[in-house]
């Protein structure tokens, strides 16, 4: 009976929390050699985020929601954010949601 309602409650929490991703930017207008601020403020369910900047670095995982970065030369690049949660206290199962943007640096 223990494990029954276990089970019910792990289905109750894992599926009643959206997950969204979304993220915004500062300054709108990029230059080369400008810190960029992004923001994922604007998502839901997420302990960790992974951010694909589209140049040479490296992604990033935090659990911050604002993250900085710096792009040394002018082009066009594809940011991803990946949102990830863990649901439950014991069930380790990952969720992956994935947003991306065209950004463009002069």
């Amino acid at each position: 009976m223990n494990r029954i309602i276990c089970i019910a409650l792990f289905l109750l929490y894992s599926c009643s929390k959206e997950t969204k991703s979304c993220f915004t930017h500062l300054p709108v207008d990029i230059k080369t050699g400008d810190l960029v601020v992004f923001d994922a403020s604007c998502s839901v369910g997420g302990s960790y985020y992974e951010w694909f900047f589209g140049d040479s670095t490296n992604s990033i995982i935090t659990t911050e929601q604002k993250i900085s970065h710096v792009y040394s030369n002018p082009g066009n690049y594809d940011v991803q954010l990946n949102v990830k949660r863990k649901d439950g206290p014991r069930f380790k199962k990952d969720k992956n949601i994935h947003y991306s943007i065209a950004l463009v640096v002069k």
